[in-house]
């Protein structure tokens, strides 16, 4: 993770940095936010506790792949 911002209301916001949108950037971003999901809660937390995590992905050289 590059950035991580918490919002007021305790939303987390991933900023993300990456040199090439490859065949593996979906599988990536999507580990880094379930990371955050995971490491947002403490130990016996509930579930509902969960707050908003957005994810942006800022490109340097974006390939376009199917």
């Amino acid at each position: 993770m590059d950035v991580l911002i918490r919002l007021k209301n305790g939303d987390l916001i991933n900023l993300e940095m990456q040199q090439e949108y490859d065949e593996e950037a979906e599988s990536k971003s999507l580990m880094y936010l379930t990371g955050t999901f995971y490491k947002s809660l403490k130990k016996g937390e509930s579930y509902d506790n969960v707050h908003k995590v957005i994810g942006i992905t800022f490109v340097k050289n974006l390939k376009i792949h199917k």
